[in-house]
């Protein structure tokens, strides 16, 4: 039996591409997403179900060999095989640039590919039809330091804890929203938002560290997804009051996600940022994925 090519359907193969990603797991450079990626795409305040119909997925045998997925955004495109199916990528270019690509209103159309600096096949599939690449790229840094119980230095004051559900849902929506610069005090009816990302089916609340200031609320947050298969930590999302910012808040509490997962039997993190931050505190950059963007007219 061959290959079979399916729209991505989430009650069918969610699990399955969470397989898919953990055996194509390679320490160093990783060759697809990690699998704590392909959920916090899935549980983002963001993401719309609507956006499911436009990911393609390859099977042989009944399990995922390729992907090609976007974020929740047409205009730019994930391409993932596992190691015996490479040949497939020139086909799931050609899929993404009729299903993923973003039109525009004077009737042209656009892509950006992601592709990973040691992916010479893609690249060459995608200079071949005409992709141009650009500035913008993504680098992947892992950090693999021994992070002791007393390392972490807690300013008089401070708390350094894990959240803990639904109490304290407000304050946790509270510094997303002013972490990530928005206007104003956090609206009530985005809590949903965040419950909607705690709802993930691997969360874990104990991992998700906060710092808590004086007056009590959270003025640093740090995130961090455990992959018990692989026993790997991926970083995301980090954020930091504002008011409260270039004090060495956001490294205790990235550095305490850390330790914890650690704790679990992480051998590895990882960040998909090359942020001076990330470098600072101990994370050495392994790799880049490079975007590749082609315009072209929609009847061409």
């Amino acid at each position: 039996m061959g290959t079979i090519f399916n729209i991505y359907n989430h009650k069918n193969d969610y699990e399955l591409v969470n397989e898919f990603l953990y055996h194509t797991y390679k320490k160093e450079k990783y060759p697809n997403w990690l699998q704590p990626r392909w959920e916090y795409f899935h549980y983002h305040p963001n993401t719309e179900e609507e956006c499911y119909k436009t990911i393609g997925v390859w099977k042989e045998n009944g399990e995922i060999v390729g992907l090609a997925t976007h974020e929740g955004n047409l205009g730019e495109v994930f391409i993932m095989v596992d190691e015996t199916h490479g040949y497939l990528k020139k086909e799931m270019i050609q899929f993404a640039e009729a299903n993923i690509s973003k039109k525009s209103e004077d009737n042209k159309k656009s892509l950006y590919v992601y592709v990973n600096d040691f992916d010479k096949d893609l690249e060459n599939i995608v200079i071949e039809k005409g992709y141009q690449k650009i500035e913008y790229k993504e680098t992947i840094c892992q950090f693999t330091d021994d992070i002791k119980d007393d390392e972490l230095q807690v300013p008089t004051g401070f708390t350094l804890k894990n959240l803990s559900g639904k109490s304290d849902i407000f304050k946790f929506h509270r510094i997303m929203w002013r972490g990530f610069n928005h206007e104003g005090e956090a609206p009530i009816e985005g809590i949903v938002w965040r419950e909607k990302m705690q709802s993930a089916p691997k969360y874990n609340f104990t991992l998700n560290v906060v710092l808590e200031s004086p007056e009590g609320n959270y003025i640093a947050y740090s995130g961090i997804w455990f992959d018990s298969i692989n026993k790997v930590g991926y970083i995301e999302p980090v954020c930091i009051d504002p008011d409260y910012r270039k004090k060495g808040f956001g490294r205790i509490v990235v550095l305490e996600c850390i330790r914890r997962a650690q704790k679990l039997g992480a051998n590895v993190v990882y960040v998909e940022s090359g942020l001076p931050f990330y470098q600072a505190i101990g994370f050495k950059p392994i790799f880049k994925r490079n975007v590749w963007k082609r315009v072209w007219n929609e009847n061409n």
